[in-house]
């Protein structure tokens, strides 16, 4: 059994479908740090992810998994919109373009404080939308907790064109990655 230091439901949803014994344990980072675009922008995403599992793991006795997710267009780092307007101006940046969803994961173990990071990164491409149907989207599936503003397993089929990497990365963690952390060092 693994602790995973996130409220996201998506998150839970995913180790669940994949059968991974987990506990949920609160996230405690109480001011996540403000990624700015440029070179170190990868490092910066898997340092919050662990800054995230260590900050978490206290008084746990066994591996605290951790996860952040960002959304990357050209400089722009596009994080979980406020408000309509930040929604609206999000996704219509992010109209008929590709962008880069990247998900950094950490597990630790504060027993021998032992340290795995992990970067997925996958590419998306949207479709022209029309204000229509990023207004109507936004209305119906309120996704003010999500990187980028919209979860592609909740969008309409025709926002997105093309998909290359792990849906999973996209979603919030890729349990692939996971899996593969865990085996290779014999944690499961």
């Amino acid at each position: 059994m693994i602790y995973l230091a996130s409220a996201s439901p998506r998150r839970q949803e995913l180790l669940a479908r994949h059968d991974v014994t987990f506990k949920v344990v609160p996230n405690l980072l109480e001011n996540e740090p403000t990624f700015t675009s440029g070179p170190t922008l990868k490092e910066q995403i898997v340092a919050c992810a662990e800054l995230k599992a260590v900050v978490s793991a206290k008084e746990k006795d066994n591996w605290v998994l951790s996860a952040d997710t960002v959304v990357a267009y050209q400089d722009h780092i596009l994080g979980k919109p406020e408000t309509v307007d930040d929604a609206v101006a999000m996704l219509t940046m992010l109209s008929g373009k590709t962008h880069t969803v990247y998900t950094g994961l950490c597990l630790y173990n504060p027993l021998t404080q032992d340290t795995l990071r992990h970067l997925d990164a996958a590419h998306v491409t949207f479709n022209e939308l029309s204000e229509k149907d990023i207004r109507d989207y936004i209305s119906e599936k309120q996704p003010y907790d999500k990187a980028g503003g919209y979860g592609i397993q909740e969008l309409p089929s025709h926002f997105v064109s093309e998909l290359d990497g792990d849906i999973e990365t996209v979603i919030g963690l890729s349990v692939k990655s996971v899996l593969k952390l865990l085996r290779d060092y014999a944690i499961v």
